[in-house]
Order: structure tokens, then sequence, then C-alpha cells
């Protein structure tokens, strides 16, 4: 699975697990913080 989806995968799970119908900014970056390694977050 390419990086962009990875990302598009990790945004929907943030927006479903807070019930939301839409991504947001704040999807967006939950989605991120979890796909970096733990020493760059």
């Amino acid at each position: 699975m390419g990086v962009i989806n990875r990302l598009a995968w990790h945004c929907l799970m943030a927006a479903a697990l807070e019930a939301k119908n839409l991504m947001d900014q704040s999807s967006l970056e939950q989605a991120v913080t979890e796909m970096l390694p733990p020493e760059l977050s």
C-alpha cells in the first residue's frame, strides 16, 4: 500500500473513531501523528 493510501486510511479511521461524517484537519493531524516514527513525533 502506498503512502498516500495509508495516509487516507488513517484519516478515515481517525474521523470514524470520532463519529465524523467528513475528514477534517484534526483527522489529518491524527493520521500524520500515527504514521510518523516515534522519534519524529
